[in-house]
């Protein structure tokens, strides 16, 4: 008696395992699919970060704004970034014109982790603050771009799915959707980017809010070679919630001009007449 309910027993125990099994059998297709989408995805976006962009550059860059209830305002600025090892990067921007903004300048100095900052000067007060990480979704400048869309991301610090291929403006691109792993490291809750597939260049990211609605659209509106590596020369940031815009485009850039450490400090963000290396 006490043998035949022990086998009814490991019968019963055999059973579960088996529709277990089939159930997990049945899922892992699905599993699968999202395992190698999240690996792909991972191996295009590290492909985009570590894609070869010189040790330094420099460039003058022309910055339109545009907004629904006022014309147009046009203002010019220098762009200095430097690269001396991966995941480290540091970057000067020096507004040349008009009046009302001259002599402004950011300094983003980038570093392995979570460790980026940010000095803002601003010549009415003739020295340079700290910008704090709760002001990153702050707009630089009045313009469309923030804060955090100035720093270096690292490719560690979201999960990117692969979506597949499509084409914008008639170029391949793939499709790779990217979730910040803390949510409090980023002031979006996603961002899908269609990335070039010959360049690795974005030739557009459309950026979505915390409650998942789009909030922004970058596109892309020309691409060239310069010195050997492929440069946006053309873009446009649109905030999709106001309608308004900032269209960057490039008038010279050079690139491993050779543009010393000491350059990227405090010192020379205060320092206006610093960092002339484009003729």
């Amino acid at each position: 008696m006490i043998l035949k309910a022990n086998l009814g027993y490991i019968l019963k125990i055999f059973f579960l395992i088996f529709i277990y099994t089939l159930q997990a059998n049945a899922k892992n297709p699905a599993d699968q699919a999202n395992r190698e989408a999240l690996k792909k995805g991972a191996l295009i976006a590290k492909k985009v970060y570590e894609r070869p962009d010189g040790k330094d550059s420099v460039a003058l860059i022309k910055m339109t704004l545009k907004r629904e209830s006022s014309e147009p305002r046009v203002r010019s600025f220098y762009s200095y970034t430097r690269e001396p090892e991966l995941k480290t990067q540091d970057v000067l921007i020096r507004f040349l014109a008009p009046a009302d903004i001259k002599d402004t300048g950011l300094l983003t100095k980038d570093k392995p982790g979570d460790n980026s900052q940010q000095w803002i000067f601003l010549p009415t007060l003739k020295r340079s603050r700290e910008v704090s990480s709760s002001r990153k979704g702050g707009r630089f400048v009045g313009s469309d771009y923030f804060y955090q869309d100035l720093q270096d991301r690292e490719v560690e610090e979201d999960s990117h799915f692969y979506k597949g291929t499509g084409e914008v403006n008639g170029q391949k691109a793939h499709i790779v959707i990217s979730k910040p792993k803390k949510e409090s490291s980023s002031i979006y809750s996603a961002k899908i980017q269609w990335i070039h597939e010959k360049t690795l260049l974005p030739l557009k990211v459309v950026f979505y809010d915390k409650s998942n609605k789009k909030w922004k659209e970058l596109v892309v509106h020309k691409m060239q070679n310069k010195d050997g590596y492929w440069t946006v020369m053309d873009s446009t940031m649109t905030d999709l919630k106001n309608n308004g815009s900032t269209r960057l485009t490039v008038e010279k850039i050079k690139y491993d001009v050779g543009i010393p450490e000491k350059q990227f400090t405090k010192q020379s963000l205060e320092n206006p007449t610093a960092l002339k290396y484009l003729n």
